[in-house]
């Protein structure tokens, strides 16, 4: 009867108050924890409080595990296709599915009539960033509004793809607008802007599991990972990938040997003359773990990608060890992609492997508990202002 009548209290404040989906979730979790403090958090429950408290992204109120995953893969590539999009209550216009003017995306396009025609969109940004736009239309003289900027664009008689630029976008659900010329199109909106790096325990997330207190450290250290001293694993040797015989040779590249500017690996360095240049360095990794990267340098700023997170450094005039940070590399083939601007060198990349796992991951946020211990509810909010506050004193890296 004691829990029927709390029930029925929460139920009633919901009605009265109006509370949203997620402050009803939350009374949900609060119900839980007054009932039976000792119940077990999932990795559902912790990841959405996670992402609320951190305010690590956007989400809507009514949370789905996609929702989930959008924030914390830390991709930023967003497809939205206009026809799932719009105002189908006031915006004037049809959507089409023959492919006349192009092929489309999605389940069809937006045709304009033959008069000028306004569309809006709404669509959710789940991660904050500054991102590139492109949209597939057509039709010359279309206008777009979109993160404070006015664009105007044109796209031409048949569905192509046009740059609209770059625009500031925060986590939130965004509203745009296109006025379209008479006869225009719209298929697809689509945002892009360098990855971040995901957080997951190493298993990855598995929402219905119960939440033990390894893999919330581990979640948690993939997030606090540059601000954690990680500690070298003493049965890996330091792995060297020297770019000669491991990257192809750019165009305008050149492989040199000699040693004015430094010790080099593998059978010379690239070097760029007057000239930038694009480079990428393909490898494989046999033990998931945590890895500092280094890059044997000759430039000022160095400019990358890892499997698509952006990487940045400023080096030496002389080849140098140029430490860019701690990633967590799953086992599989990874990608470096690097920026070669005029008269800079590289000579190799260096992996060192850190001691990981959910025992180490505890013993670096300092947490007595042991891996398997399964978080109670009535523990979630310590846990949680725990991460955030290391999260705050990193400097939100």
């Amino acid at each position: 009867m004691v829990i029927s009548l709390k029930r029925l209290i929460v139920s009633f404040l919901l009605v009265t108050l109006g509370m949203t989906p997620v402050l009803a979730e939350e009374a949900k979790v609060a119900e839980k924890a007054a009932v039976d403090p000792n119940a077990v958090v999932t990795q559902r429950e912790f990841a959405t409080k996670l992402i609320q408290e951190l305010n690590l992204g956007s989400m809507p109120n009514k949370v789905k595990d996609i929702h989930l995953q959008n924030v914390l893969s830390g991709r930023r590539t967003l497809v939205v296709e206009a026809e799932d999009h719009y105002d189908k209550r006031r915006d004037q216009i049809t959507l089409r599915t023959f492919n006349t003017i192009g092929a489309f995306t999605g389940k069809g396009w937006l045709g304009a009539s033959a008069d000028p025609t306004s569309v809006t969109f709404k669509a959710r940004i789940p991660l904050a960033g500054i991102y590139r736009i492109k949209v597939r239309g057509a039709g010359n003289g279309q206008l777009w509004s979109i993160g404070g900027k006015a664009i105007k664009v044109d796209c031409g008689p048949r569905l192509k793809d046009v740059e609209l630029g770059t625009v500031i976008l925060d986590a939130e659900l965004a509203i745009f607008n296109v006025s379209l010329p008479p006869d225009g199109a719209v298929d697809a909106i689509t945002f892009t802007a360098p990855d971040l790096p995901s957080i997951e325990p190493t298993r990855g997330w598995q929402f219905d599991a119960p939440l033990t207190y390894g893999s919330a450290a581990e979640a948690a250290s993939m997030l606090l990972k540059n601000s954690l001293s990680f500690v070298n694993d003493p049965a890996q040797q330091p792995r060297i990938i020297p770019v000669a015989g491991n990257a192809s040779l750019p165009s305008g590249v050149s492989l040199v040997t000699d040693q004015i500017y430094g010790r080099f690996y593998g059978e010379g360095w690239f070097r760029t003359g007057y000239s930038p240049a694009k480079m990428e360095l393909p490898f494989p990794i046999d033990q998931p773990a945590f890895y500092r990267v280094r890059v044997l340098w000759m430039g000022d700023l160095f400019l990358g990608t890892l499997d698509g997170v952006p990487v940045e450094g400023k080096g030496k005039p002389y080849l140098d060890w140029l430490d860019v940070g701690v990633y967590h590399l799953a086992k599989g083939k990874h990608l470096m992609r690097i920026d070669l601007p005029k008269a800079v060198g590289i000579s190799a990349i260096e992996l060192t492997t850190k001691v990981s796992g959910e025992v180490a991951c505890l013993k670096l946020l300092g947490w007595q508990q042991p891996a398997a211990e399964q978080v109670k509810v009535g523990d979630l909010a310590v846990l949680i202002k725990d991460i955030n506050d290391k999260y705050l004193a990193s400097g939100r890296k």
